[in-house]
C-alpha cells in the first residue's frame, strides 16, 4: 500500500512489475497492489473515501456497504474489523490512510521507508525486496529460541532491519507524513459460564465455516487428523453441503504404530460418507528433510514446517489436482479452546475448592510435582519482572511447573547458539516495552494464539503457491472472542478434553467422535527422514549462513546432531535451526535486481 503522493511513483513502478491487481486512490495514483491467492479483494467507495477489504470477509456486498457508509459518516472505522471472517482492510481519504490487520496475528501488517515515503505490506519480504533491507541478526537470533521468541520482539520486530511489524489488534494510521499505530481491540473478560458461552461459540464457529463453504462455490477439503478440532470442522463443513461428495477429507498417515490419527480419521470419514477420504500412505509421502534446499522460497520468515515442506507441497499439489477451491485446517483449536495453566491462579482465587481440584488434576495429567506447581501458580511476578528473568536464563531450562504457568513459554536458545546470539536476544528483551495485553491468563492465551497464527500464515502462503486457498476458522475474531469470554476453568478441564467444543457442538458432532483423549506425534517420521537425509544437513553446515552471521557454532551443532534421535534433544531445536538456514538461502533478490539492476 502506497500513500497518495507523487513521491510514491518509483515504488509504484517496481511493485507493478509483480502485481496482478492494482487499486487507485481517489486521485488516480496507485494505492494497493495485490498478488496471488490471498483471498478476495473488495472495494467500497463513499464520496472521496475508499475502503478495501482483502481476505475472507463473510459480509455480503450489501452488508459491507452499509457498514462502510456508517463508518464514513462517523469517521470511525474500528467496527469494520469486527465483521465475520479473517481479513485486512484499508482506508484512504483526503485525511490520510488507515490499515487494520486482525486480532489473531494471521493477517499481519509491516511498514518501511522507501524514498521518504511509508510503504505498508501484509508481508515483510515484499518490503525487504522493495528497499533492499538486510536480514536482522537480532530477529534471527531470537528465532533460534524454542518454542518462540518473547512476544514484545515478535510483535514489533521483523526478520529484516528497517522493516517494522505492527502488533496484532492494532490499527496503523498515516496522516501528513506521520505514521502511528494504536490498539483497536480489547480482549473480552473471561466471565461467561460454559452454559452461556457454548451457544455463542457454536454460532461463531458454524458461521465461520458455513460462510467459507458458500463462498467456495465448489469442492472443498479439510486436513483431517482425527483430532477434535479437525473433526469438528469436518462435520460443520458437511452440514453445510447439499452434496457431500464434493468434500475431500485428507489424512496423512504415520510410520509410528503408536500414532492413532488414522484410526480416528476413518471413523469421522465413515460418519461423513459419501465424502471422499484420501489417505496418503506414509510410504507415498516425501520424507522429512527431503529436498531441503528447494522448499522454502517466498516465505516471509523461516517456516516451522521446513523439515516437512516437501510433504506440504506434495499434499498441496494433490489438492490442486482435485480442483479444491478452499482447504480447511483446524490449526489454532488447541490455543483458542484451552486456557493456559495460568488459569489455575484465577480459579484458586474465585473458587478455592475447585481450584485445588484442578491443580491436582493438572499435576497428575502432566506428570508434574504438585507442591512445585502450587508454588509456581501462587507466585505473582509482574510481566516486566518475567521479561527480565527470561532475558537472564536463555540457556537454563526452568522447571516444567514454573514454565507452564509463566506469562509466556520460556524462550530457550539451543546449545549451538553463539554467545553473540545470546547477547543480541538479551539486549533486545531488556530494551523491549514490557507491555502485557491483559491479565496474566489473558496475555498467556493471546501469546499462544498469535504464535500459532504466525505459523499458520506461513502454511497458508506455501499452499497458496499451488493455487489452493487455506482457511483457519479458529483464528476468526468472533470465534476466538467467543472462546476467550468463557471462564477459563470451564473451558479447560483435566478430566475431559475441550469441554467448550463438546458443549458447543453436542448436536452437530456425534459424542463418540469427540471422545478422543490421545494426541498423536510424528517423531518417528522425523527420525526416519533424518536417517535418510542427514547428509543434506551436513552439506548445509559446510557453508552455513547462520555461522557467517555469527549466530551459531557449527562444531557444537554437528556434535549434537550425531546423537539426534537418541539423546533426547528436542526436535524443535533442530528443525527450527535448519529452517533458519534454509530460509536464508532462499531469499529472492530485491525488485531492482530482479528487473536487471538498480
Amino acid at each position: 500500500m502506497l500513500p497518495d503522493l507523487d513521491a510514491a511513483g518509483p515504488a509504484a513502478h517496481l511493485l507493478a512489475t509483480e502485481a496482478d491487481t492494482v487499486v487507485a486512490h481517489d486521485s488516480g495514483r496507485p494505492w494497493l497492489f495485490g498478488h496471488g491467492t490471498m483471498g478476495a479483494l473488495r472495494t467500497v467507495v463513499v464520496g472521496r473515501t475508499r475502503v478495501a477489504v482483502i481476505g475472507t470477509c463473510l459480509a455480503d456486498d450489501a452488508e459491507l456497504r452499509t457498514h462502510v457508509e456508517y463508518a464514513v459518516q462517523r469517521n470511525d472505522y474500528d467496527a469494520l474489523a469486527a465483521l465475520r471472517g479473517s481479513y485486512h482492510f484499508a482506508v484512504t481519504n483526503p485525511d490520510g490512510m488507515l490499515v487494520f490487520g486482525d486480532v489473531a496475528g494471521f493477517r499481519r501488517v509491516f511498514t518501511s521507508q522507501a524514498s521518504l515515503i511509508t510503504v505498508t505490506s501484509s508481508h515483510a519480504d515484499v518490503l525487504r525486496r522493495l528497499v533492499g533491507a538486510p536480514v536482522s541478526r537480532t530477529w534471527l537470533a531470537a528465532r533460534l529460541a524454542s518454542p518462540e521468541m518473547p512476544s514484545p520482539l515478535r510483535q514489533s520486530l521483523s526478520p529484516f532491519d528497517g522493516i517494522h511489524a505492527i502488533p496484532a489488534g492494532h490499527c496503523l494510521t498515516l496522516r501528513q507524513g506521520v505514521t502511528r499505530h494504536r490498539p483497536y481491540w480489547t480482549p473480552p473478560q473471561a466471565t461467561k459460564p460454559l452454559a452461556d458461552g457454548a451457544p455463542v461459540f457454536a454460532e461463531a464457529l458454524t458461521s465461520a465455516v458455513a460462510g467459507r463453504v458458500r463462498a467456495a462455490g465448489g469442492p472443498v477439503s479439510v486436513q483431517l487428523s482425527g483430532g477434535l478440532d479437525s473433526t469438528a470442522v469436518s462435520c460443520l463443513i458437511a452440514g453445510n453441503l447439499q452434496d457431500r461428495s464434493v468434500l475431500l477429507l485428507v489424512t496423512t498417515a504415520s510410520v509410528s504404530s503408536g500414532n492413532d490419527d488414522l484410526v480416528w480419521a476413518r471413523q469421522v470419514a465413515e460418519h461423513l460418507a459419501p465424502a471422499e477420504h484420501m489417505v496418503i500412505d506414509a510410504q507415498e509421502l516425501p520424507r522429512f528433510f527431503d529436498d531441503l534446499p528447494n522448499v522454502a522460497s517466498g516465505m516471509d520468515e523461516p517456516a516451522p514446517f521446513t523439515a516437512a515442506s516437501a510433504r506440504v507441497h506434495y499434499v498441496a499439489g494433490l489438492l490442486a489436482a482435485h480442483g479444491v477451491r478452499v482447504h480447511f485446517n483446524g490449526q489454532g483449536g488447541d490455543e483458542v479452546l484451552l486456557a493456559p495453566l495460568t488459569y489455575l491462579r484465577d480459579v484458586l482465587r474465585a473458587r478455592p475448592r475447585l481450584g485445588w481440584r484442578h491443580l491436582r488434576g493438572q499435576a497428575a495429567l502432566r506428570d508434574m510435582h504438585l507442591p512445585r506447581l502450587a508454588r509456581a501458580v501462587l507466585a505473582e511476578p509482574s510481566y516486566p519482572q518475567w521479561l527480565r528473568w527470561a532475558a537472564q536464563v536463555l540457556r537454563t531450562e526452568a522447571p516444567a511447573e514454573a514454565d507452564a504457568v509463566g506469562w509466556e513459554a520460556q524462550p530457550l536458545q539451543p546449545q549451538w547458539a553463539s554467545r553473540d546470539a545470546e547477547q543480541l536476544v538479551r539486549v533486545a528483551i531488556l530494551g523491549a516495552p514490557p507491555t502485557a495485553v491483559g491479565p496474566r491468563n489473558t496475555h498467556a492465551a493471546l501469546v499462544r494464539i498469535r504464535s500459532t497464527a504466525y505459523r499458520a500464515a506461513l502454511y497458508r502462503d506455501a499452499v497458496a503457491g499451488h493455487g489452493v486457498p487455506a482457511e483457519f476458522p479458529f483464528f476468526d475474531r468472533a470465534v476466538l472472542e467467543a472462546a476467550l469470554a468463557v471462564r477459563p476453568w470451564e473451558r479447560t478441564d483435566p478430566w475431559q478434553p475441550k469441554p467448550l467444543l463438546r458443549a458447543a457442538l453436542v448436536d452437530t458432532v456425534p459424542a463418540r467422535l469427540l471422545a478422543r483423549r490421545t494426541k498423536a506425534h510424528y517423531n518417528d517420521d522425523i527420525y526416519r527422514g533424518w536417517t535418510a537425509n542427514r547428509h543434506r544437513v551436513a552439506e548445509l553446515l559446510d557453508d552455513s549462513r547462520l555461522a557467517e552471521l555469527g549466530l551459531i557454532d557449527t562444531g557444537v551443532l554437528r556434535h549434537c546432531l550425531r546423537s539426534f534421535g537418541r539423546s533426547g534433544l528436542a526436535s524443535a531445536f533442530v528443525t527450527d535451526t535448519i529452517a533458519c538456514e534454509v530460509w536464508l538461502r532462499s531469499l529472492a533478490p530485491p525488485f531492482a535486481h530482479h528487473r536487471g539492476g538498480r
